[in-house]
């Protein structure tokens, strides 16, 4: 026969086996326009801050400033349409794990493309980013900025417009994943 006290360990140590991990959750940035926080909850649908595991879509038509602070975290992000400018505070950077997608399908041309500018931001990635997937996007690195990804693709599919510039004394656009000596595929 089994002590109380052995039953009710196993029980307990069942029992937080069971417990659910947090899960990610797919956001939605829902400003439009305007100067705003990155990791301000209300500022994203469903409500609150993204954590590391957290998909990302800004894809509202306007043109929004956002203010990194620490940490700003995503998984995969994407910018489906308007424009959108990081801005650095303190030193902060964006860290995310997934695929970076900058790609309006929508578009007419690339003036009606989805835009967007680290200005002074940092923002490292561990995977892949994507510059005009099959519609068209712009990407612009300045003012001291930095992007870092594993490979970085322009253009991806045909059809597709994109550019990328980086401008200003000590931008850094970088690519250093498996593909780290060809990192930068074009067209």
């Amino acid at each position: 026969m089994l002590s109380k006290r052995f039953c009710y360990s196993v029980v307990s140590i069942l029992s937080l086996l069971t417990i659910p991990s947090a899960q990610a959750v797919d956001r939605n940035w829902n400003k439009a326009s305007g100067v705003h926080v990155f990791n301000t909850a209300a500022n994203w649908d469903p409500n609150g801050i993204p954590v590391a595991a957290d998909n990302l879509t800004f894809g509202l038509n306007g043109d929004v400033d956002i203010f990194l602070g620490a940490p700003s975290v995503g998984n995969n992000i994407s910018f489906t349409d308007g424009i959108v400018e990081f801005l650095n505070v303190g030193g902060s950077t964006l860290n995310s794990g997934g695929l970076v997608t900058i790609d309006d399908v929508f578009a007419a041309g690339l003036g009606d493309g989805v835009r967007v500018t680290l200005n002074s931001a940092n923002w490292d990635n561990v995977g892949d980013a994507i510059v005009a997937d099959a519609g068209y996007g712009s990407f612009t690195v300045n003012s001291g900025g930095s992007f870092r990804s594993d490979d970085l693709f322009l253009g991806n599919q045909a059809g597709s417009v994109g550019v990328v510039n980086v401008e200003g004394v000590g931008s850094l656009l970088q690519t250093d994943g498996p593909n780290a000596a060809n990192g930068f595929f074009i067209g």
